[in-house]
């Protein structure tokens, strides 16, 4: 399987989802759309947004902002930072029609309607030799550490800019999501540490998934996934959201319970 087999561009400007994409998803764990899912407008609004809350992160409230970078947790410098739950920390990221959007690309996978459930940003800055380590979303998720029981979901990783292999777009291991939830440890084999990594993964079955700004990539909660350093001069920025299955009905609330899981996972 080659890159070029997984690169699902198409030109087209609608977002439905094609039969040939959601085969693609089901079979391989993850998509990729480059195409114009978001408006320019849309996607510049939104990282006005986003740039204001990372160019604050020491003033933000505690766990809300994680550094997936080093091992030890916080402190100056952070390598690769995260903030969790952007948008309930500035409301206006729901109006920038960015949500809407993924949305609809959400429900096309998950065959009907789509709710977000959570979201964070991953900012990654320039001549960084930091990676983003190798993991399954679902280490971060206690509840399928308890019951087993994957939840039926998908994962936008919307880049606020073209995302290329030199900057760090998302690298997949093709139909990883398919196998059990592999061994993770805290970055560095440090307690303090944030992120969750695995060893046990072969880079080299891995697939780069560039895509221009307005296009997405959309991934299972089991696909291994990684992305590289960003050896340009600018930040590579990346908004994530997760989606579920279901309507609008208690958003906000399911944010908060994310977030609070989010944190025990972190320990």
């Amino acid at each position: 399987m080659t890159p070029s087999t997984m690169m699902l561009t198409t030109g087209r400007s609608h977002l439905a989802v094609t039969a040939a994409e959601r085969l693609a998803f089901a079979r391989d764990g993850f998509v990729v759309l480059d195409r114009p899912i978001v408006p320019l407008a849309d996607l510049a609004r939104a990282a006005d947004l986003l740039d204001g809350l990372f160019v604050r992160l020491d003033e933000l409230p505690a766990g809300h902002v994680h550094d997936l970078g080093r091992p030890e947790a916080g402190g100056p410098g952070r390598a690769i930072p995260e903030v969790v739950d952007p948008i309930g920390l500035a409301p206006a990221l729901e109006h920038t029609g960015v949500v809407q959007r993924c949305r609809q690309v959400a429900a096309g996978l998950l065959g009907g309607s789509a709710r977000l459930s959570f979201s964070h940003a991953i900012y990654k800055p320039p001549h960084t030799a930091t990676a983003t380590g190798w993991h399954q979303d679902l280490a971060f998720n206690p509840e399928y550490c308890e019951t087993g029981r994957i939840p039926p979901a998908v994962h936008v990783w919307l880049p606020l800019q073209d995302a290329t292999e030199r900057n760090g777009c998302m690298l997949f291991v093709p139909g990883s999501h398919a196998g059990p939830l592999v061994e993770h440890h805290r970055r560095g084999h440090d307690p303090r540490a944030d992120a969750l990594v695995t060893d046990e993964v072969d880079p080299a079955t891995a697939v780069a998934a560039p895509v221009h700004a307005g296009g997405l990539t959309v991934h299972h909660p089991a696909t291994l996934h990684a992305s590289g350093p960003n050896v340009t001069d600018l930040v590579r920025r990346a908004w994530i959201l997760h989606f579920e299955p279901g309507g609008l009905v208690g958003l906000r609330r399911r944010w908060q319970s994310r977030r609070r899981r989010r944190r025990l996972a972190a320990g």
